[in-house]
């Protein structure tokens, strides 16, 4: 499933009366992200007839995630792909998802993936092996 589909899917999820908007939103949302914009919620909502509480209020309602861990989901989806294939600093990365500091990027993906980026390039690399408690 791509991010597209995984939006569409969300924002059909619940039953959303206001399903073209949350689609919409979250659309501009992950094409600001690949274009290397931080997109402000307030920003955002302008773009599309709303004030920022009124979309945040709708997103949660209809995904059940805010504007900020919607902004920090797709960053992280984002991530993966650009972390696995390829041969860039993990720093460059975080900047280029929107995050300000590497630190808080690192945080972050081991709180949605259970491990550090540098963890996932090394797995995935061949360079690492993961631990495996032989008890």
């Amino acid at each position: 499933m791509n991010v597209q589909q995984l939006i569409t899917r969300l924002a059909f999820s619940r039953g959303s009366f206001d399903h073209v908007t949350v689609t919409s939103a979250l659309t501009k949302l992950d094409a600001s992200i690949r274009r290397h914009v931080r997109m402000q919620e307030t920003a955002l909502a302008a773009e599309l007839g709303l004030d920022g509480s009124h979309l945040g209020r709708l997103l949660r309602q209809h995904t059940g995630l805010g504007f900020r861990e919607w902004r920090r989901v797709l960053a992280m989806l984002h991530a993966v792909p650009q972390l696995v294939h390829a041969d860039r600093h993990i720093a460059q990365i975080a900047y280029d998802v929107g995050f300000e500091h590497p630190s808080q990027f690192d945080r972050e993906f081991r709180w949605l993936f259970g491990v550090s980026p540098k963890t996932l390039q090394r797995l995935v690399h061949g360079l690492s092996q993961p631990y495996i408690d032989e008890r």
